[in-house]
């Protein structure tokens, strides 16, 4: 459990729930609470925000480790690093439903999600828990060539499931090369 309220209640979704449809029900003081049944998928991806409400310019970064933003946008060919939640089982498994991820073994995706940034497939080349954090998966993409200026809605289709473009990447109109650097060979945050 991450956050309990009377009105509120934000708890992970523990990797062993399987199912098209599961049940979830709050127990208080011994009183249970009605049983709700939700579907479910293998994959629900949500890309945090800088807004932290899953709108507007997504929480991403440079290779570098610095925030992309309006002064300081994503380049077309630049390798950046996405941040979100909802990509499903990862291999290895943390130890713990709720510990921070590990680095060694970094736990990856089994598959790579679909990536797309101004209605461009990008390539992905890591999907995986961010290590030290809890529940944070990093995607690793090279913002397209042919993506214009401005803001580029990002997208991202995982296994089941797919999160419609409602974050965006401010992109500027200079290019960088797409080879890799080497900060992008090990996943690490610097949220």
């Amino acid at each position: 459990l991450y956050v309990v309220s009377p009105t509120l209640i934000i708890a992970l979704v523990p990797y062993s729930t399987t199912g098209p449809v599961v049940q979830i029900q709050v127990v208080n003081n011994n009183v249970r609470s009605n049983a709700v049944t939700v579907f479910s998928s293998p994959t629900s991806p949500g890309i945090f925000s800088a807004s932290a409400n899953g709108f507007g310019e997504a929480r991403a970064q440079h290779s570098d480790f610095t925030l992309i933003t309006t002064s300081h946008p994503a380049q077309p060919g630049e390798n950046i690093i996405l941040y979100l939640t909802g990509l499903g089982l990862v291999s290895p498994l943390p130890a713990v439903d709720g510990n921070p991820a590990g680095s060694n073994p970094i736990s990856e995706t089994p598959d790579l999600p679909t990536v797309f940034i101004g209605n461009q497939q990008t390539t992905v080349s890591f999907s995986g828990l961010t290590p030290s954090l809890v529940n944070v998966y990093q995607l690793n993409v090279t913002v397209p060539a042919a993506v214009t200026t401005g803001e580029a809605y990002v997208e991202v289709a995982g296994t089941g499931s797919d999160f419609f473009a409602e974050t965006t990447i401010p992109v500027g109109s200079g290019s960088t090369a797409a080879a890799r650097p080497s900060g992008m060979s090990e996943p690490a945050p610097r949220m």
